[in-house]
């Protein structure tokens, strides 16, 4: 009886050395992987380096993007507002050349109808010396030069006249044009060209008064026709 016992007890004591030895075994294997695990100083500066790189990595990131959009959207607005000035440009200038074409119309018209006015009463007057000098060549008097002079004057006034009659045209053309200011210089220059013929046509006329004066025999003198000058 006793013996059984004490191989019962023998059997507990071998069952907690081996319990004891397997826990002391895992706990030895426990911390050597511990050890194993653990970082030294120098590797976890290196770790906090690479982790602390890799946060300014990101923030830079950030930042440029940032960046980036703040520069697309400054873009986006030089772009809206050149657009917007341009418009404003196109606007004004539109503005601009409508106010242009009304001042020419205007004065064109002006210019236009001071010119036909001359050139009628020009005409008047060739019609009233050309019947006078019909009757003072009946009566005898030599007018050889007042009819000179006189046929000058007619030439220059058909000119005016033939430069004249297309000059709504070319008034439309340079209204309706894209820069009627500059092409105004060429309208300005037609008018030029029929002022000089309706100035030379009034001249021409003074001299066939005076040859009339000087060549009349008789002792009525030539009536003096009045001429405005244009």
């Amino acid at each position: 009886m006793n013996v059984s016992k004490h191989m019962r007890s023998l059997k507990l004591s071998f069952s907690f050395i081996s319990l004891a030895i397997l826990l002391a075994i895992t706990s030895v294997a426990a911390i050597a992987n511990a050890q194993d695990e653990a970082l030294s100083p120098a590797e976890e500066r290196a770790a906090a380096i690479e982790e602390r790189s890799a946060e300014l990595q990101e923030v830079v990131a950030e930042r440029e993007a940032a960046i980036q959009e703040a520069q697309a959207n400054r873009e986006e607005a030089i772009t809206e507002r050149r657009e917007e000035l341009q418009l404003q440009i196109e606007e004004r200038r539109a503005a601009l050349q409508e106010r242009a074409q009304e001042r020419i119309t205007n004065l064109a018209a002006n210019m236009s109808n001071r010119m036909e006015a001359a050139i009628e009463r020009i005409q008047n007057v060739i019609d009233r010396l050309t019947s006078r000098i019909k009757t003072l060549a009946e009566e005898g008097v030599d007018t050889t030069s007042a009819e000179s002079f006189l046929a000058e004057s007619q030439n220059n006034l058909d000119l005016a006249s033939s430069l004249i009659s297309s000059i709504d045209a070319e008034v439309a053309a340079v209204v309706g044009s894209e820069n009627p200011r500059e092409n105004w210089q060429d309208l300005k220059a037609l008018y030029t060209e029929i002022k000089t013929a309706i100035q030379a046509s009034h001249q021409s006329l003074r001299d066939t008064v005076a040859a009339l004066k000087g060549e009349s025999a008789e002792s009525q003198p030539v009536a003096e026709t009045t001429l405005e000058d244009e």
